[in-house]
């Protein structure tokens, strides 16, 4: 899974639609944006995008989400008479500079992030992969400082299709994480991290009540088509700690090897 940048300049494209795309996501709608990738056809499903605004301040990180499709070329809108490249990519979050500021460039400069050319006009260009876990981490920590809690990108949250009557499967694409799935998963498992052990509501009391991160055990970036998951098989309950240590350095650990990674460490898994 590779990471990609993506422009927006407001002085050469007014976004109309942004406010009423923001507040779709609020109402957990989906949004889907096709943009210029400029000459980048290497882009793939599963991929994830950052779009960066330029050109007026605050300069930026705005936006965060997956691909949903290689590119393809259509009309430019900049000229209808020639034709460019476009990505599909499902938005996960989506701020108004104006309103929620931005990831600022001041903060994108230091240790692997300065490799990249945060200044480029171009669309398209990739991340490197240690500058991509380092802007992963900025993104979330900066979500966070404003009280928003940032989905991880293997915990991206889309409608899907539960089964009518059925107790065990739920449809879903390569990039949903179904409400019911999850609910299902935690009726049969309950909400204490099946690594650590650790209970949000015997931590935090009502306040903890019900959080539990899931955990999909087939990472969902491996799928690219739609297929049943067994919410009892192959989804888990973690704690956010445990869900960030079964992801970390772009692999994915069991639940089984990441206890035994805590055991060996002197910490006794649940």
């Amino acid at each position: 899974m590779t990471a990609y940048l993506l422009t927006w300049n407001p002085k050469k494209f007014p976004w109309h639609a942004l406010k009423s795309e923001i507040r779709r996501l609020g109402d957990k709608k989906p949004v889907e944006l096709e943009w210029s990738c400029g000459n980048t056809k290497r882009i793939q499903s599963g991929d994830q995008i950052y779009l960066l605004r330029q050109g007026v301040e605050p300069r930026g990180i705005m936006a965060w989400g997956k691909v949903l499709e290689a590119p393809k070329k259509a009309r430019s809108w900049a000229d209808r008479r020639r034709q460019a490249l476009y990505v599909s990519f499902r938005v996960e979050k989506l701020l108004d500079p104006e309103v929620d500021g931005v990831l600022p460039l001041s903060q994108l400069q230091d240790g692997p992030l300065g490799e990249v050319n945060w200044r480029t006009q171009v669309s398209g260009i990739s991340i490197p992969d240690d500058a991509a876990a380092e802007l992963e981490k900025r993104w979330r920590a900066f979500l966070a400082g404003r009280g928003q809690t940032p989905p991880l990108p293997e915990e991206v949250a889309y409608p899907a299709s539960y089964y009518e009557g059925a107790v065990k499967e739920v449809t879903v694409n390569a990039y949903e994480r179904d409400a019911k799935a999850r609910a299902a998963a935690i009726a049969h498992h309950g909400l204490d991290c099946k690594v650590c052990g650790f209970d949000f509501k015997h931590a935090y009391g009502e306040h903890g009540e019900g959080f539990i991160h899931v955990h999909h055990q087939v990472p969902l970036s491996t799928i690219n088509k739609r297929y049943k998951v067994d919410p009892v098989k192959d989804l888990v309950p973690v704690c956010p700690n445990c869900h960030e240590m079964l992801h970390k350095d772009n692999q994915t650990l069991t639940v089984a090897q990441l206890r035994t990674i805590m055991k060996k460490a002197g910490r006794r898994g649940g």
